[in-house]
């Protein structure tokens, strides 16, 4: 040992005084000299309430900061004051309900978002009505979407996973009645399709496969009869299409000719 140093335990030594925040007031301006924002930083970042203005003095928009990053509601005005969206920020990612308004002040948009991502129901609104609505799962749409009628009746149920069309999809008139009824996989028609009357008959059915008319396509009348039938592959019609009237006749050149044979045989044609 040498002299008579003493040794400092580390421990003992005080640790350094914290730095006070710089908090500073800011205020930025317009070419006019009018407000464009006021808003607080904390050293050197946004923190807390930041409003902005028009050269008018209007309010466009106030939203809030935590350490420079958005955090808490957001509010944007349109003209004459008047808000047009309310949203919510969770450390920068948008977060919970998003409300959209048109000029007039209706509601035209509501999406939950979690994490930054569309995550639960989109509902899209026309002169203050549902128009649709649309589920989500991690930013893609999956289960049921439903569009409306004015009258409020579903015109559309279209099944989705993975974002895509996957599953049976219905169509509806303003009355509720079923009028078209398929199915899709991954964004593409595959399998049967069927259009009704409106008594609830068949009217249409064909088969698609990959998007693509495939097989025998059938046009019923409204008493049951065929009316059309025709052959397709990969989207292409394949051969003659036979029509038929409604009392079961076939139609066209040969059809006309086997209907006037059998009329003649009936003494339906008229002629002594």
């Amino acid at each position: 040992m040498m002299g008579d140093e003493t040794l400092i335990d580390p421990a003992d030594e005080a640790a350094p005084e914290p730095a006070e925040p710089v908090v500073e007031e800011i205020e930025e301006f317009h070419d006019t000299g009018a407000p464009s924002a006021r808003y607080r930083t904390v050293n050197g970042k946004p923190d807390g309430q930041y409003d902005s203005f028009d050269e008018a003095g209007n309010p466009t928009g106030r939203m809030h900061f935590r350490s420079g990053v958005l955090h808490g509601e957001l509010i944007a005005y349109g003209p004459g004051g008047r808000v047009v969206q309310r949203a919510n920020y969770r450390d920068g990612l948008l977060s919970g309900e998003m409300l959209n308004y048109d000029p007039q002040g209706r509601l035209v948009q509501r999406i939950d978002y979690r994490n930054g991502v569309i995550d639960g129901v989109m509902t899209l609104y026309a002169a203050g009505r549902e128009q649709s609505v649309i589920r989500y799962r991690g930013g893609r749409k999956e289960g049921i979407m439903t569009v409306y009628h004015d009258n409020g009746r579903p015109s559309a149920e279209m099944t989705y996973a993975a974002d895509m069309l996957n599953g049976e999809t219905r169509y509806f008139d303003d009355h509720g009645r079923l009028i078209r009824k398929s199915r899709y996989a991954d964004d593409l028609q595959e399998g049967e399709d069927h259009e009704y009357w409106e008594d609830g008959s068949v009217r249409v059915e064909a088969f698609y496969h990959t998007g693509l008319l495939n097989g025998v396509r059938i046009v019923h009348h409204k008493n049951g009869r065929i009316q059309e039938r025709s052959h397709w592959a990969k989207g292409q019609p394949v051969g003659e299409t036979e029509q038929y009237d409604m009392k079961g006749r076939r139609l066209g050149e040969e059809g006309e000719k086997r209907g006037w044979i059998a009329r003649k045989v009936s003494g339906e044609d008229g002629h002594g």
